[in-house]
């Protein structure tokens, strides 16, 4: 049989093998084959192809020289979900997880559910698509039949319970792998002190920032680097790249600025007009300045902003320009009330500096961090960091009714404070109080003069 193949399609077999299709990579073993092999122009025309594109090569084609096809358009929105679809997914994804256990179990009382299974996975289909009425046809139909069984039988179904780790285990998992640690850290100091000496700085262009930190664009497109940002920018056109650089912001050169410290280059790219502008000046500057950096002070500027990073409000349902903000003011919420916090403390028991404190918060799991700021705060009721740290901490656990109290708290004694306004709103927002979260996002507004909040209210009214 193999010998009739080989026999028979002797042509199909060497264009297999002799063809070569490389879709888009970051791996630097293939750039660097792909470079010697081809040279930097296919290289470059490679790194910047569209999603979809690859590159092609077959020696009996085009002269032996590659060439770049579109196999195909997207098949789906690069868009977030709005909240509504992300709502309707899951509740029917766990409409149809019950009716399966329900039926399983039928199964096991020897019941015929070959339709119910059918119509069952006709449901699990149209969720797939996103085709929410004709779930609702097949439900609609499909959950009196079972219901009916389940009388007919004069027996009541079990019901479907999620098994959850113990948090307990996996804290005795974790001591477990730091033990150990610690342990062959002991016995291999010689080895612990090479990594040390092996440790290299990096290239301007390679630093790659933590992911929460990332540049999104509307596109769907996220960048951690520079080289990343160079890659993409050919592609960031039209409507994206106008809704991220326009008269009232840009969010490439304020990324730039803050994430890498570079306000000469942010404000080259400020007054560049469009994306090909935006490509030379990072080109231009790539080839002067992409010298290694303090890998010392990088990692002392990350271990820095772990603690900092509490300030996320880590929530599916607040758009991505809403998060923008709040990384924004999480940022700049310490040098801040750093000034109001030496104010405080003239009237209150004074503790250890606030970078000291954040320097043991570091090492705590979120439960922990808690603890030992609520121990701390019964000295310091009035400890601004300590009330915006242990609220946030409470809202990223989604103890809302704690966070929400705490920022009450803060805006009792100071009624302007626009951040606890503003995380007021977002809490609010996650939890589907619109009007609430309307009344807080004004008050703010009354203090700052913030376009996207301003935008986010407007979505909200479609939204009561």
């Amino acid at each position: 049989m193999i010998s009739q193949v080989l026999a028979d399609f002797v042509g199909q077999i060497k264009a297999n093998i002799n063809t070569e299709i490389q879709m888009r990579t970051r791996d630097e073993g293939d750039l660097d084959r792909i470079k010697t092999k081809y040279g930097p122009e296919v290289l470059q025309g490679l790194v910047k192809a569209s999603v979809g594109t690859g590159m092609v090569e077959n020696p009996a084609y085009n002269r032996g020289r590659p060439y770049f096809v579109s196999f195909r358009p997207l098949l789906h929105n690069t868009q977030r979900l709005s909240d509504e679809e992300l709502e309707k997914y899951n509740k029917y994804n766990e409409q149809i997880d019950d009716l399966q256990y329900q039926i399983e179990q039928l199964e096991e009382l020897k019941q015929d559910v070959f339709d119910l299974k059918l119509q069952l996975k006709l449901s699990l289909d149209k969720v797939k698509q996103g085709n929410f009425n004709m779930v609702e046809i097949y439900l609609q139909e499909l959950v009196p039949r079972v219901e009916k069984m389940w009388v007919k039988l004069g027996k009541t179904p079990k019901k479907r319970e999620l098994k959850l780790i113990d948090i307990n285990s996996l804290k005795e998992e974790m001591k477990k792998a730091e033990e150990s640690r610690k342990a062959f850290e002991q016995n291999n100091p010689q080895q612990q002190s090479a990594e040390k000496k092996e440790e290299k700085k990096i290239l301007k262009y390679e630093k790659v920032v933590e992911f929460n930190k990332a540049l999104n664009f509307n596109n769907g497109v996220s960048v951690t680097s520079l080289q990343e940002l160079l890659d993409v920018m050919p592609n960031i056109t039209g409507p994206t790249f106008k809704h991220h650089v326009n008269s009232e912001r840009n969010d490439i050169a304020d990324w730039i600025e803050k994430n890498f410290d570079d306000k000469e280059l942010a404000d080259k790219l400020r007054a560049a007009k469009n994306n090909e502008e935006y490509v030379k000046i990072l080109e231009e500057d790539k080839a002067k300045n992409n010298k290694p950096i303090d890998e010392k002070k990088s990692e002392n500027q990350k271990a820095d902003s772990n603690q900092d990073n509490v300030n996320n409000i880590n929530q599916n349902d607040v758009n991505s320009s809403n998060q923008n903000k709040v990384s924004t003011l999480n940022n700049n919420q310490n040098s801040s009330n750093n000034q109001e916090q030496g104010q405080n403390n003239q009237k209150q028991e004074s503790y250890d500096s606030w970078d000291s404190l954040k320097g043991k918060l570091s090492e705590l799991r979120d439960e922990d961090k808690i603890k030992h700021l609520e121990d701390v705060r019964k000295k310091n009721p009035k400890d601004l960091n300590i009330l915006f740290s242990l609220a946030l901490l409470y809202h990223k656990l989604k103890n809302y009714d704690a966070s929400e109290k705490i920022y009450k708290e803060i805006l009792s004694f100071d009624p302007k404070n626009y951040k606890a306004l503003y995380y007021l709103g977002g809490l609010m927002k996650s939890q589907k109080k619109f009007e609430e979260a309307a009344n807080y996002f004004n008050k703010y507004l009354e203090i700052k003069d913030d376009p996207k909040i301003k935008e986010l209210l407007d979505k909200m009214k479609s939204m009561k």
